[in-house]
């Protein structure tokens, strides 16, 4: 009987710019057939991750690489949180934790994350090549007359982050959302994320929606706090999808 054929690792450096949104679509696709096909391909490129977040921390990332990582990578709330644990780990460790060590409170993180979201799409948990966009949604008062935010998705989007800016109303936890057509018709409601560190005085909440349950079209989000009923939300916000 033959040996079964082995799918081949995927280049670091395929991998990073993968993490950077810097890979050609051939490279993003060879790699993401790799991911859903191979358990070791996944462990690689989350090793990649964590020496990319490594860098980032101790400041070795270029230009262009800093450039990359903080409109790309830092765009998701999932890798914020990485990034975050990774730094208080850093910060409370003696001595470099060992890979598995942070292997594990990498899943630990992820999982917890996928409790609080209800639905994570980033690769180390599904590996099936799902994309993450996101959108800054800014109050109605604050944007001009017909200037609605907009964002393009395409079939390889698994989930949209809605980056909602703040209002004048002071919010209390917990947070939740639902999203509607132009005509009321209900598409998706669910948890919103209260946002943490510095983008908690300029970010209302961060909602993470499936993106198959939004065609194109225009959308109301109404965000509620612990003080709102489904009647009276504490805000509204508006936004638009464009299929492509």
């Amino acid at each position: 009987m033959s040996e079964p054929t082995m799918s081949p690792l995927p280049d670091a450096r395929i991998a990073r710019a993968y993490l950077l949104g810097a890979a050609t679509d051939p490279e993003v696709e060879a790699l993401e057939a790799g991911l859903f096909a191979d358990e070791a391909a996944l462990d690689a490129v989350a090793e990649a991750e964590d020496e990319l977040i490594d860098d980032f921390l101790a400041g070795r990332l270029s230009g262009d690489e800093q450039s990359r990582f903080e409109r790309h990578y830092l765009a998701s709330a999932i890798h914020r949180r990485r990034v975050d644990v990774t730094r208080e780990l850093r910060r409370r460790a003696s001595a470099r934790p060992t890979l598995l060590l942070r292997r594990r409170a990498t899943r630990f993180v992820l999982a917890l994350a996928a409790a609080i979201v209800g639905m994570v799409t980033w690769f180390a948990l599904r590996p099936d090549g799902g994309r993450v966009a996101s959108l800054l949604v800014p109050p109605p008062a604050v944007r001009g007359q017909g200037d609605l935010p907009s964002i393009e998705l395409d079939a390889k989007t698994r989930q949209l982050e809605l980056r909602l800016e703040r209002g004048e109303t002071a919010l209390r936890p917990p947070l939740r959302a639902t999203i509607a057509t132009v005509d009321g018709v209900e598409r998706w409601r669910g948890p919103a994320l209260a946002p943490a560190g510095g983008e908690a005085a300029t970010l209302a909440a961060i909602v993470p929606v499936p993106a198959s349950v939004l065609p194109s079209g225009d959308y109301v989000v109404a965000l509620f706090d612990a003080s709102a009923t489904d009647a009276a939300p504490a805000e509204r916000y508006a936004f638009r999808v464009v299929r492509r």
